[in-house]
């Protein structure tokens, strides 16, 4: 029989009437997905002191020693994003357990968090719970989703595909995709005309590869394939949709589509414009 450990992270005292809630929910889970008879789940509360961020040195440790896990971090570690800090932390050690954002703040709260989160909390193994009494968002239903997923996609349990997915960042999508867009404006000033750069680098993509990666999502797009949801799907396209107070992916890739039926000179101004704005963007945010 495997375990699943369910690491409580908070800066309140554990209470044993929340950790035997958290263990009910997620054989509550396991029972509706059939899997109970093949895990037992265990708890671990781990208080951090308040105020001192250092003291999650020893709770990182352990949470990322788990093999099969569900990391259950308070928002507020005390202060608010502390707790999405803290899961950025244990996603940046490799950890492949789920992550939830688990709070008692009202439901319109928790709206917020996941909304300002999607890199972090909108993908398959992460999200936000609340803590009893009467949560809206239970935590057997959003274990369930997950393990459904886990089976759809042919993981095992309690594990994610890769925890690098879920540190996607705005400035490397915004870089990805300027980056796919130049040699399109290389092309034109070669050609001398839209039509021609877009066929030669047409016949530089690679046909069934087109999805591999972002900057080949992004090039394919601008050729005039339909790939668009595959892009907003991408994390880095979940990047550009989400926090990023910069222009969204679909906003660049539109105005880039309409700037191609001008001159070149039209074209090279709109690059310049997005890079402007995103990296200014990222500065921001650096220094706020």
């Amino acid at each position: 029989m495997k375990t699943v450990w369910c690491d409580i992270v908070d800066d309140d005292p554990c209470t044993k009437e929340v950790e035997a809630f958290v263990k009910g929910q997620v054989e509550e889970a396991l029972r509706a997905c059939s899997l109970l008879v093949e895990w037992q789940v265990r708890v671990c509360w781990h208080q951090t002191n308040r105020g001192t961020p250092f003291s999650w040195d020893g709770a990182l440790e352990t949470v990322t020693s788990r093999a099969y896990g569900i990391a259950l971090v308070d928002h507020n570690l005390p202060e608010p994003e502390d707790g999405i800090a803290f899961i950025e932390q244990l996603r940046g050690r490799g950890y492949s357990g789920y992550t939830y954002i688990h709070s008692g703040s009202a439901k319109s709260v928790l709206e917020a968090i996941f909304d300002s989160n999607p890199t972090l909390l909108q993908q398959h193994g992460a999200g936000v719970v609340q803590k009893p009494p009467e949560p809206v968002y239970p935590l057997n239903k959003k274990v369930q989703v997950d393990l459904k997923g886990a089976r759809e996609l042919g993981l095992d349990p309690f594990r994610v595909a890769d925890p690098k997915v879920f540190l996607e960042n705005p400035t490397e999508a915004a870089l990805c995709t300027l980056s796919a867009a130049l040699p399109l404006g290389l092309l034109r000033e070669a050609r001398c005309s839209w039509p021609a750069a877009v066929e030669a680098l047409s016949e530089s993509l690679p046909g069934e590869r087109d999805g591999a990666d972002f900057e080949g999502l992004v090039r394919a797009y601008l050729c005039g394939k339909d790939v668009l949801v595959a892009i907003q799907a991408h994390p880095h396209g979940r990047a550009l949709n989400g926090k990023h107070r910069g222009p969204n992916i679909v906003d660049a890739l539109e105005t880039l589509r309409k700037a191609a039926t001008g001159d070149l000179k039209a074209w090279n101004a709109e690059l310049t414009r997005l890079r402007n704005e995103w990296l200014s963007d990222a500065e921001e945010g650096m220094q706020g």
